[in-house]
């Protein structure tokens, strides 16, 4: 973060809340709450929901080990589907004027909501903020980045570092290929967070993200900030490696056509966008 960037006036309500959900993984929520409690923006946390949902009571234990943190620990007994979880948490009641996603498999770099309370600064308009990442296996393991292409196309290839200011047309444009902003570095307004909700009701357990961007961002556009803030972790126990090649082909092609749908409803003329950035892609060298 620049020295200008360090000035900017902030808002009267810079409060977040920290949804975690977790699922009978308490050495990597360990590695999560930690995450959390090493934010140079500590102060604006005002509640860590921690949401165990397969009846492991070992992630309250692991919670209690953060004193520091505002933590609410709920213990789903009998737990709940895997969309109904995510509606429960997204429907909860908060006093955030912001809320902040992160998966109990993945984790924080320090200055993660610090650089999205900046970015709502510049641009309160924006619907949510999201920011690149790196793949990782554990967390001593080898840091692999994934180009943020998706969302640098559909910002229109800017040549500058970023953040970027996405519009609505702008966003669901990058988000036709695949999820363009990853549910552990996405932070939202809270009322937003709470009316997205219905996205957990169409029965899209694969890439609801996809959904969850445009519900968020539909007449809001978004923030994406490059620069990796956040370790998402691939593992053998994650839920995406259970789905067979048949149903995520059925979901990804029932999200990109809702996100057709409204792009025809928007007026955005998804072919001609397209061509006329594949027209102005820099030249191979």
């Amino acid at each position: 973060m620049d020295d200008a960037t360090a000035r900017l006036p902030m808002n009267s309500d810079r409060s977040i809340r920290v949804l975690l959900p977790t699922a009978g993984r308490p050495d990597m929520l360990r590695t999560a709450l930690a995450s959390v409690a090493a934010q140079t923006a500590r102060d604006s946390i005002v509640e860590v929901l921690v949401s165990e949902n397969r009846g492991d009571s070992r992630s309250g234990e692991v919670a209690a080990r953060f004193p520091g943190l505002p933590i609410r620990y709920v213990l789903n007994e009998p737990a709940l589907a895997p969309l109904a979880h995510a509606k429960a948490l997204f429907n909860r009641d908060t006093r955030a004027a912001y809320t902040a996603i992160l998966h109990d498999d993945d984790w924080w770099s320090p200055r993660h909501l610090e650089t999205a309370l900046h970015a709502f600064e510049r641009h309160p308009e924006a619907g949510l903020y999201g920011c690149g990442f790196y793949h990782v296996s554990g967390e001593n393991s080898p840091l692999t980045m994934e180009p943020d292409l998706m969302m640098w196309f559909g910002a229109g290839m800017p040549a500058g570092a970023g953040p970027w200011k996405l519009s609505s047309a702008e966003t669901l444009l990058a988000s036709l290929p695949g999820t363009a902003i990853r549910y552990s570095t996405m932070v939202a307004p809270s009322r937003l967070i709470q009316k997205a909700a219905w996205v957990y009701d169409l029965e899209n357990p694969f890439d609801n993200d996809r959904l969850l961007i445009r519900a968020l961002t539909a007449g809001q556009g978004a923030v994406f900030n490059p620069c990796p803030e956040v370790f998402i972790r691939h593992h053998p126990g994650q839920d995406v490696e259970t789905f067979r090649l048949e149903a995520i082909h059925r979901h990804m092609t029932g999200t990109t056509e809702r996100l057709l749908t409204a792009a025809n409803e928007t007026g955005l003329r998804v072919g001609e966008e397209l061509a006329a950035r594949f027209a102005n892609c820099p030249a191979e060298h």
